[in-house]
Parts: structure tokens; C-alpha cells; sequence
């Protein structure tokens, strides 16, 4: 297939999530050095040149991706807020596991995000991630401030951030490398690592849990 530029506004949407789909094919078989526009372009009907015209480096490609899977997420978030008449934190634990289980790739590039993805995008591109991710951060403000209101403002923003330092964190403890399991098992043979589901509901329920002392 010949390559045509895009055109329109969704034309260029399209072509970038076409992109960015490509580049995750790569992050998720070869890993993050493997992600270059010489691959990209091998695996697409663009080439380098035009790829540029899209993205100014591959960390850009990657921030697209991730804010895409935030949009999800978001999405999920705000319809059940919606819907919701009233919430345990129990329940509110269960609902931020059900809007991120479906996105184990969007936990394990968080993971990375911060101290090399974001570090190498263009300001441009990072400002529209943060846009996406900061609405997250809102979204789990209002929960608190709907069916907690008896937790105050400090609370509320750090309740945010540990959600977020944890679910950072979670998926990349959970999923060590054959390497880093040898390692491990060199250290404690009987240390088990424990599953990343049942993990990461058992955070979030600890995490949230503290709201029930307002």
C-alpha cells in the first residue's frame, strides 16, 4: 500500500494510533531499545520521513500510546461515578482494580514512564499526556470527595498520588525477569512472587481503607 498523508484532523488521529499501535507490537515482543522509526517504518506502509511528520521521537510515540490507554481508563472511571449512588472503600478499591486490570501494558510502561518515556518526549507531547493523566488524578479526587467527604483536602491529594505510586510499581514487581528471578532465588529459594492480580486488589484495598478513618 502506497503511503498518503493524512488529510483531516481524524485522518491524523488515526494515523498516529496507527503508529503508536506498531510501536507497542515492538515495545511488547522486543522491549523499549527496540522501538526505533527504522522499525516502525519495516512494520508499516510509512516511512522514516513521513513518521516524522507525526511524532518527533519514538518516546512521543510511546506517550501517545500510554495517554490513549489513560482515555480508556478515564472513560471507565467517569461512567462509573456516574452511576454510582453510594461506595465503600472496599468497593472503591474494586473499581479502580476493574477500570486498570484490562490495561496490564499501560502498569508496565508506567513503570518506566516516568524516568525515561517522559524524560525523552517533546514538551508538546508531554503536555498533552499529562492532560489525560492529571484527569485521572481529578477522577479519583471526585470519588473521594462524593463518598468521602469527610476526608479533607490533604488527605484527598495524597490518597491520589499513593494510588498512583502503586500502581506504578505493582505490574513490574510482579513480572520479574527470568534473570531477576534467578537472582532472587539465589538470595531466598523459598521467597514467592506473588500474582499480580491478587496484588494488586490487596494494595488498593490497603490504600483504600485508609478513607474509612475519616
Amino acid at each position: 500500500m502506497s503511503y498518503q498523508r493524512a488529510r483531516t484532523p481524524a485522518h491524523v488521529a488515526q494515523r498516529k494510533e496507527q503508529i503508536a499501535g506498531i510501536a507497542l507490537e515492538i515495545y511488547d515482543t522486543q522491549g523499549y531499545q527496540a522501538v526505533t522509526f527504522s522499525a516502525i517504518a519495516a512494520q508499516s506502509n510509512l516511512t522514516r520521513p513521513a513518521l516524522y511528520t507525526y511524532f518527533e521521537n519514538t518516546d512521543d510515540i510511546l506517550l501517545h500510546a500510554l495517554g490513549l490507554e489513560f482515555e480508556e481508563v478515564n472513560l471507565q472511571l467517569e461512567t462509573s461515578l456516574k452511576q454510582r449512588g453510594s461506595l465503600t472503600t472496599a468497593e472503591l478499591a474494586q473499581l479502580i482494580n476493574e477500570a486498570l486490570a484490562p490495561h496490564p501494558r499501560l502498569l508496565k510502561m508506567l513503570s518506566l514512564n516516568y524516568s525515561v518515556i517522559e524524560n525523552g518526549s517533546s514538551a508538546q507531547q508531554l503536555c498533552a499526556f499529562k492532560a489525560k493523566i492529571m484527569r485521572t488524578f481529578s477522577l479519583l479526587g471526585q470519588y473521594v470527595e462524593q463518598f468521602f467527604p469527610g476526608v479533607d483536602e490533604t488527605r484527598k491529594v495524597e490518597f491520589e498520588f499513593i494510588v498512583f505510586s502503586f500502581i506504578s510499581s505493582v505490574y513490574i514487581l510482579t513480572h520479574p525477569s527470568p534473570k531477576q528471578l534467578q537472582a532472587i532465588a539465589a538470595n531466598d529459594a523459598a521467597f514467592t512472587v506473588p500474582p499480580f492480580e491478587r496484588l494488586c486488589l490487596q494494595g488498593l484495598m490497603a490504600i483504600t481503607r485508609a478513607l474509612d478513618d475519616s
